[in-house]
């Protein structure tokens, strides 16, 4: 007996509307807090080393480089690779 196969409706196409509207849903999550700290997706990618290709894309997809972590640190401070024993605001 051969066994019946269910096919599955093709889903309507994607308005450019649509797609423009979900582009913005996710260039939006780009800037998104990701942890207790208050550290952006940018923060994290610029604290970890050889990560500049992940840099680039986030900010080439709208990431906001001035935001400030909860200590009040940019993106831009992780990338320096000032660690926070190094850092004068040690007690903030």
């Amino acid at each position: 007996m051969l066994a019946a196969k269910i096919v599955e409706p093709m889903p309507a196409p994607v308005t450019k509307d649509a797609f423009r509207n979900a582009m913005s849903v996710l260039a939006s999550a780009v800037n998104v807090v990701t942890t207790e700290n208050g550290w952006t997706p940018l923060m994290e990618a610029c604290a970890m080393q050889g990560n500049q290709a992940v840099v680039e894309e986030l900010v080439s997809h709208g990431t906001m480089i001035h935001l400030h972590s909860a200590k009040g640190r940019t993106a831009a401070w992780y990338a320096a690779g000032v660690s926070e024993s190094d850092s004068e605001y040690e007690s903030d």
